[in-house]
């Protein structure tokens, strides 16, 4: 959960630092160089593998779904088997601010009970939607997180886009504040 001292420290709220009313909302993909990845990579069509939400300015948790189900994610701990990754800021109202949190402190609040939508991954390859209840691939739960709070709104459900094709949507998003590409990965530089 996200607690009022959490909320406040990493997103100033009600401390008087966000005088814009300004909020930030940070929508991480990556590509991963491990086995599983790899065979996302490929079937995904290549890009991106994977794909999560942040709502701390630090950007070191993220949100998603991955095999095990709904996950409180920190990147920055895997960064030896990142190959690519790209971050896209997005400037959000307090209200839309507010409801990403609200939604994630309920994925957490029922962490145990949301599954993967494998058949949902794959199918949606196929153009075919299939949403199970309590069931999310990783970009159909960022695009859904998205979409609900009012940040976006999408032309297809959120069962078709799969992490390269929400990618490439999040790229033309009005209220893109900036692009940073491969915030994870591991340095080259000795």
């Amino acid at each position: 959960f996200l607690s009022k001292e959490l909320r406040d420290r990493f997103f100033a709220i009600n401390t008087g630092e966000n005088m814009e009313n300004k909020y930030t909302l940070s929508v991480l993909f990556i590509n991963y160089e491990d086995f599983w990845s790899k065979v996302v990579y490929y079937v995904l069509g290549k890009g991106y593998g994977h794909a999560s939400i942040s709502v701390d300015d630090n950007e070191e948790i993220y949100y998603s779904f991955n095999f095990k189900g709904f996950r409180r994610e920190k990147p920055r701990k895997h960064e030896d088997i990142v190959s690519k990754s790209v971050c896209y800021k997005l400037s959000v109202s307090k209200e839309e601010y507010d409801k990403v949190v609200e939604m994630i402190d309920e994925f957490q609040s029922r962490r145990f009970e949301w599954k993967y939508n494998l058949a949902g991954l794959l199918l949606s390859r196929l153009h075919i939607k299939r949403q199970k209840k309590d069931h999310y691939f990783c970009s159909e739960f960022v695009a859904e997180m998205l979409q609900r709070a009012n940040v976006a709104e999408f032309k297809k459900s959120t069962a078709h886009y799969l992490p390269n094709r929400l990618e490439q949507e999040v790229k033309k998003f009005q209220n893109l504040e900036q692009v940073i590409f491969n915030p994870i990965q591991r340095s080259y530089c000795a």
